[in-house]
């Protein structure tokens, strides 16, 4: 799988499409109704979400540009896919390094962040059709 949209700009199709195939490798690894880690920049797998926050999670903070052996969700470090079985883990804010991570959760109003999303990519869109329309002046 290509994975360059890792590196590529946020709210860009190929990001999206990047971040959905990403989504749909981990549902299928690990189950589709399971939290899984969160790769995006400010969680850094060290939190476990529901599917949709984790997606969104990468959408609003980008993924890891370090994160493109897909360990934590479904991948060998060869890059074989491995099997997991789903065991009840409770991820604390301390990374073992004995620095606070910080909340990533995005609890209340996830149904303004979607919302919001939606309207930075609407306006990603619209900024790459003006984009294009100045270039073929």
């Amino acid at each position: 799988m290509d994975r360059r949209w890792i590196h590529g700009t946020q709210f860009t199709p190929e990001y999206m499409e990047g971040v959905h195939l990403f989504m749909e490798f981990a549902a299928q690894k690990l189950g589709k109704d399971v939290d899984i880690p969160c790769p995006c920049r400010r969680c850094l797998n060290l939190e476990s979400w529901p599917q949709p926050k984790v997606d969104d999670h990468i959408h609003l903070f980008g993924m890891s540009a370090t994160y493109t052996r897909w360990i934590h969700h479904g991948e060998s470090m060869d890059g074989m896919e491995v099997e997991f079985v789903h065991d009840e883990v409770h991820e604390t804010d301390i990374d073992g390094s004995g620095i606070d991570v910080g909340e990533c959760a995005i609890d209340e109003g996830d149904n303004e962040m979607s919302e919001l999303l939606g309207d930075l990519y609407k306006a990603a869109e619209e900024n790459s059709r003006a984009n294009r329309v100045r270039c073929k002046l």
